[in-house]
C-alpha cells in the first residue's frame, strides 16, 4: 500500500495484492487528512490484528503440543506399567503353582 498521492484535486492510495491476475485498488478523497487516516487505519488493521492473531494462534499450537507430550509420556508410562503387572500376575502365578 502506498501513502497518499496528489492528482489534480483528489487525493488517493493504491492497495496492491500478492495474488496474480488481482488489479490493485485505488481509493480517493478529497481531504489529504482523510486519505491518511484511511491509510493509517487500513495498515493498522491489516498487520496488527493479522500479528496478534498469529501469536494467539501460535500460542495455542504450542500449548497444544506439550499437551500432545504430556499425553504420550502418559500413556508410554500406562503401557510400562500394564506390562510390569503382567510380568508380576505372572511371577505370582509360577509361585502359586509351586505351593
Amino acid at each position: 500500500m502506498e501513502d497518499c498521492l496528489k492528482d489534480n484535486i483528489k487525493y488517493y492510495f493504491t492497495i496492491s495484492f500478492n495474488h496474480e491476475n488481482q488489479k490493485a485498488l485505488e481509493l480517493r478523497t478529497e481531504d489529504v487528512k482523510d486519505c491518511d487516516e484511511w491509510v493509517a487505519a487500513i495498515t493498522h488493521a491489516s498487520y496488527r490484528n493479522l500479528a496478534t492473531e498469529h501469536e494467539t494462534l501460535m500460542q495455542k499450537y504450542l500449548h497444544l503440543l506439550q499437551i500432545v507430550e504430556t499425553e504420550k509420556t502418559v500413556a508410554k508410562q500406562l503401557r510400562q506399567q500394564i506390562e510390569d503387572g503382567e510380568i508380576e500376575i505372572e511371577r505370582l502365578k509360577s509361585e502359586v503353582r509351586f505351593i
